[in-house]
């Protein structure tokens, strides 16, 4: 693909999960180092805000349901019908490429490996990157950038908030940064990628016999807190679980303090790899060559 001369507006489309919009925050580095000036837009689904909490490489956030439907996804290209110069998708799905395709003069397309009910996703213009699946999603993500002749930047952006440490520090029950401990995050979004509540309890009492505190997060969700406490329920008072209290920015700062994160494939996961601390990553069913932590 030839290069686009500085676009002004650039949309970043990384759907459907926060891990999505996570681990594309090196493609969007990429991008606004190459385009300082370019306005830099992202599109990511409803809840997955917090997980890029005031990146400097973000001028907006777009929002859509993890399923949105027809009349949302239409509603969505009228209000930003070729809106912006440059659209760059890293979800292979009929719906995003579509939208994609409408808000945009110029187009960079992840499109699935070759197989008839694909070949409409093949005609058009745009460059199109066929989806790797034996490839790490920031790798794939950058080869995206690849393709407009971009010199890379392949680190994640953890969410930043200035008071992060002292709101976390006021939550958790020991000083964090002169005690040693393991952060460990229990519950997944998906039921197939859950680890056993048996299998967790026995590890995390494994931890406290060998002399670590241990502080559990998860999500804000009802059933992940309650899925939570039943796991870490009486095991010892060297457990803390800060199940639903911590934003994205401050689970980052926890885990930066840690000696080891222990957690199944969720954003979570990938938000603990980028702090460059120990992480020990679960996986069931899920490819780990296309999701394991980065790098």
């Amino acid at each position: 693909m030839s290069k686009i001369k500085s676009p002004k507006s650039i949309l970043v489309i990384a759907v459907p999960g926060i891990g999505d919009a996570l681990l594309a925050t090196p493609l969007v580095r990429t991008l606004k180092n190459q385009w300082p000036e370019a306005k830099l837009t992202m599109l990511v689904r409803e809840g997955s805000q917090g997980i890029l909490s005031n990146n400097p490489d973000i001028e907006s956030i777009l929002t859509l349901p993890r399923r949105p439907g027809y009349i949302k996804s239409l509603g969505f290209i009228f209000r930003h019908f070729r809106e912006f110069d440059l659209a760059i998708s890293t979800s292979s799905s009929d719906r995003w490429f579509i939208i994609a395709q409408a808000v945009a003069r110029n187009r960079v397309l992840l499109i699935p490996p070759l197989k008839f009910s694909e070949l409409w996703k093949r005609l058009g213009s745009g460059f199109r990157l066929v989806e790797d699946k034996s490839i790490n999603t920031v790798e794939q993500n950058l080869r995206l950038a690849d393709s407009l002749g971009l010199a890379r930047c392949s680190s994640v952006v953890p969410p930043c908030d200035l008071n992060s440490y002292q709101t976390l520090a006021a939550k958790v029950p020991f000083a964090i940064e002169s005690q040693e401990y393991v952060c460990v995050h229990i519950v997944p979004g998906f039921t197939y990628k859950r680890w056993p509540e048996a299998s967790w309890r026995e590890l995390i009492s494994g931890m406290v016999e060998r002399g670590f505190r241990v502080v559990v997060t998860s999500g804000p969700g009802e059933y992940e807190v309650e899925y939570t406490r039943n796991v870490v329920e009486n095991i010892s008072e060297k457990v803390v679980s800060l199940a639903g209290q911590l934003s994205f920015s401050e689970v980052f700062q926890l885990v930066s303090n840690s000696a080891l994160f222990i957690g199944p494939d969720t954003s979570t996961t990938h938000l603990a790899a980028a702090s460059a601390k120990p992480v020990l990553a679960m996986f069931g069913y899920t490819n780990h060559l296309k999701w394991g932590p980065w790098p």
